[in-house]
């Protein structure tokens, strides 16, 4: 959500040296911002959460600091108002006049692939079903609509694998109640590295995920995405798209309180449009 605001430092600060913290319970992520041209070094922070003394000793040597996460937003109405990443630039203390200096292509946040992707056999599809706090019903779709969907993937020849933490609800043992058909065609690979989970998803032809971390990575790569979606905010009733990619490639489908209310016959219909 902050990669664009590297493009906005460099354009208030030419040529500014760039340190890029990451919270070392994020530290698997690390890997993914190599050989940004923005990026000129990579720190873990000292501590799971927030700063440690080390980290504020480094951060004493810089100039400028602006910190995406702290514990407050910028607007009562938000998710409303804003989208997520005008929200982000406006709790690291930039105005929205200096966020939209950006062009519509500057806003999109990028990621290299700066390592092998293995392709994956045709029409295979990556899930990565949970949000990104873990299994909240408020944001992901049951396991009943996952059942669903997996099955019409299946029916209509696509290979279905699930992607995610290894705490998320594992979709295997509903699947292993359907015919032989579905389960040739759906497996779970969530024990691999967060990274190596990555890597495997971007050899797929298409991403199907929800309002979570993984969910923006994968628009950082602009790769064929469906985003499954909810207004699951109490005030979250304008701004339906406050948490989606901004993934030229990204198709959003947004259920009313609920993703379970997504007509799971659509998605199947997208699926088919995108990879046919």
């Amino acid at each position: 959500m902050a990669l664009p605001l590297l493009t906005l430092l460099e354009k208030m600060q030419p040529d500014s040296y760039k340190i890029w913290h990451i919270a070392r319970k994020c530290s698997q992520s690390a890997q993914l911002y190599f050989n940004h041209p923005l990026i000129d070094k990579i720190l873990i922070t000292d501590c799971d959460e927030g700063f440690g003394q080390k980290d504020e000793e480094e951060m004493r040597k810089c100039d400028v600091r602006f910190n995406t996460t702290p514990p407050f937003h910028s607007s009562a109405d938000w998710p409303n108002n804003y989208n997520i990443y005008e929200e982000t630039a406006l709790m690291a203390g930039f105005t929205l006049e200096q966020y939209n200096t950006l062009t519509d292509e500057e806003k999109r946040p990028k990621l290299i692939k700066w390592f092998n992707v293995e392709k994956q056999r045709p029409k295979t599809i990556a899930l990565w079903p949970c949000a990104g706090y873990g299994n909240e019903n408020k944001r992901n779709p049951s396991e009943l609509f996952y059942l669903a969907l997996i099955g019409g993937l299946s029916l209509y020849g696509y290979k279905i694998i699930q992607f995610g933490h290894p705490k998320d609800y594992n979709l295997q043992s509903l699947v292993n109640v359907c015919d032989q058909h579905v389960k040739d065609n759906f497996s779970v690979i969530n024990h691999l590295s967060f990274f190596d989970q990555i890597k495997m998803t971007l050899g797929c032809d298409l991403v199907i995920s929800t309002d979570s971390g993984s969910g923006l990575i994968f628009g950082a790569y602009e790769m064929p995405q469906i985003s499954l979606l909810t207004n699951h905010f109490p005030n979250h009733t304008k701004n339906f798209t406050a948490f989606s990619p901004n993934n030229i490639n990204n198709t959003n489908f947004i259920g009313i309180r609920s993703p379970d209310n997504i007509d799971v016959l659509k998605v199947l219909a997208k699926v088919k449009e995108l990879c046919p």
